[in-house]
């Protein structure tokens, strides 16, 4: 897999499809065939600090936001938090 230069503060996978990592404040995916990465273009102007996986991929920011992959793009809420770390989604019953 071609290499990102810069300081990686978060990297995920699910074993499967989904890889990602946050370099530089920066979040990537990997291509799916697993080669490349690429810049992932979020529709808030705010830090990536983790990412986790459920049904769906989820991001969350520095600011306190939280960000979900829908089908049609990256919906968001703010959560009323500041200095935000990480994150974690339940999945199962």
């Amino acid at each position: 897999m071609e290499l990102i230069d810069g300081d990686a503060t978060a990297v995920a996978s699910d074993s499967g499809t989904r890889r990602h990592a946050v370099v530089d404040g920066q979040l990537y995916t990997a291509s799916p065939d697993g080669d490349r990465w690429a810049p992932v273009e979020l529709p808030v102007d705010e830090t990536p600090v983790d990412v986790a996986y459920g049904e769906r991929t989820y991001v969350v920011t520095a600011s306190g936001t939280v960000l979900v992959e829908a089908a049609d793009g990256w919906r968001h809420q703010r959560l009323g938090v500041r200095g935000v770390v990480g994150c974690a989604v339940a999945t199962g019953q």
